[in-house]
């Protein structure tokens, strides 16, 4: 007796399911390379990032009292609690545009630090406590039309005990590209 084989269907043969799978993944992973553009982790974003991030940060202090005129709270700006000028700078990025506050643009300014307080903060560090700098530059193209915006917001933390004439170290960053990214969810870069 002869049994007879029963013919399957293309698609449930093993190399369909092997083809399917394999065309599964190219799907995916070409979604994650299409958001690598707008991703921080993607190198060329990192790295543009890095290179932007100041080597320090000039910075007067001042403390903010309680109401029996006790220092209450240490806090590293350009401006005291009053708004007073302490340090009377315009921040710049490493390529000389001004750190700004939005995306017009504007100077920054107020740019204030405090020690760290959060979960996962080192208390003898210095972290932004406006949550971030913005970094927005028109694009030109060599031809003299008007390219995509260049966008970045950026948060800096400071080392307090590495302090010279120029202000002091900033020892770690993070950055995200774009006006609607989330810094909040992004990891810190040491510098």
């Amino acid at each position: 007796m002869v049994e007879s084989k029963i013919k399957k269907s293309w698609y449930k043969r093993w190399w369909a399911i092997v083809l399917f799978i394999i065309i599964g993944f190219a799907i995916i992973g070409s979604f994650s390379d299409n958001n690598s553009s707008t991703s921080i982790n993607s190198g060329s974003s990192k790295d543009f990032c890095k290179s932007l991030i100041p080597d320090r940060i000039n910075l007067g202090t001042f403390w903010v009292q309680n109401a029996d005129g006790e220092n209450v709270e240490q806090y590293w700006s350009n401006r005291d609690s009053y708004g007073k000028l302490l340090v009377n700078e315009t921040y710049l990025w490493n390529d000389g545009n001004t750190i700004s506050a939005d995306s017009y643009g504007e100077p920054i300014s107020s740019l204030s630090f405090s020690k760290g307080k959060r979960t996962e903060e080192n208390v003898n560090l210095l972290y932004q406590t406006t949550s971030y700098a913005v970094y927005v530059k028109q694009n030109i193209k060599e031809d003299g039309t008007i390219g995509k915006e260049i966008y970045y917001r950026i948060a800096m933390v400071l080392n307090p005990d590495d302090k010279t004439e120029e202000g002091y170290k900033v020892a770690q960053y993070k950055c995200c590209e774009g006006s609607s990214c989330s810094i909040r969810n992004k990891d810190f870069n040491q510098l």
